[in-house]
């Protein structure tokens, strides 16, 4: 039931009410198949990160600590408890998904003013035009 359905609104019309759930049910989203986040903050208890998360992998990088590498089978292990950076076997997967979110910093980098050092996360100036 939506909510116009539950309302005690009414609807003069010889048309159907304008029900989401109807004038929804035609569309097909392009959902995303990918994020991309990062956690930045200097917080004494949140370790700064950057992740890719596709619909089977989860990969999470800790800038200025290379030796901490995460990734996860979300279809074998949904609660993330089987970290398998270091599984020979996942490799493949890793170098992808680390290159992908290597990528996808640069790409979001805000060079107008500053630039992001990154290897470090840490700002310095922009080169000059």
């Amino acid at each position: 039931m939506t909510w116009f359905q539950s309302s005690s609104t009414t609807w003069n019309s010889p048309s159907s009410p304008p029900c989401c759930s109807r004038r929804w049910a035609r569309y097909t989203p392009a959902w995303r198949s990918e994020i991309f986040c990062e956690e930045l903050w200097d917080h004494p208890e949140i370790p700064r990160s950057e992740c890719v998360r596709t619909e089977r992998w989860k990969y999470i990088q800790y800038p200025g600590h290379p030796e901490y590498v995460e990734l996860f089978d979300l279809a074998a292990d949904p609660d993330e408890k089987m970290n398998l950076a270091e599984d020979p076997g996942h490799a493949r997967v890793l170098a992808k998904l680390r290159e992908h979110c290597s990528r996808t910093i640069k790409e979001l980098l805000d060079d107008q003013t500053r630039i992001k050092d990154p290897e470090t996360r840490e700002s310095v100036p922009a080169k000059a035009a």
